[in-house]
């Protein structure tokens, strides 16, 4: 089951706290039945009106974790056949030539 997500929406200042009240009483039902359940305040950019939501999602197994893992990369050898940066034989031991 994908996660799900249901808004609580007042339409008055006066009716904030019954709205919250109904989000975490729609958390505990569906926390009962043994979903995952997170409960959020948003605010509205309009008129800064909170929204409660209730994410639901179903609790997944080790299995399921650890296929939706991607797998680890490895880190790859140095390949040898690299071209290794040429240098000035002169630097080598520290004597310069002038041209």
């Amino acid at each position: 089951m994908p996660p799900l997500s249901e808004a609580f929406v007042p339409t008055h200042w006066d009716e904030c706290e019954t709205m919250m009240a109904q989000c975490h009483q729609k958390a505990a039902q569906l926390s009962a039945q043994g979903l995952v359940c997170t409960c959020s305040t948003l605010y509205r950019i309009t008129d800064g009106m909170p929204i409660y939501v209730v994410d639901v999602a179903t609790p997944e197994s080790d299995s399921d974790l650890r296929r939706m893992r991607p797998p680890r990369q490895e880190r790859q050898p140095r390949s040898r056949d690299l071209p290794v940066r040429q240098r000035n034989a002169g630097s080598l031991d520290n004597s310069f030539s002038r041209r």
